[in-house]
């Protein structure tokens, strides 16, 4: 998990040799954890969907 995130933070060569399986089944760990550990409302959820999906539009 370390190594996932220090990638998104730059260090790309860390996760050279990780599966796209693996990491995905990574993010979605992490981000679950994340949405645990906050109490968001109905709307700040979708907000933060929005967010994502378009962060992702951009990359795809």
């Amino acid at each position: 998990m370390e190594g996932l995130a220090r990638a998104a933070l730059g260090e790309a060569t860390l996760i050279e040799n990780l599966k796209p399986e693996t990491a995905l089944q990574m993010q979605i760990v992490f981000l679950g954890k994340l949405l645990q550990d906050r109490d968001h409302s109905e709307a700040q959820l979708e907000a933060f969907i929005t967010d994502v999906e378009l962060t992702a539009a951009d990359y795809l």
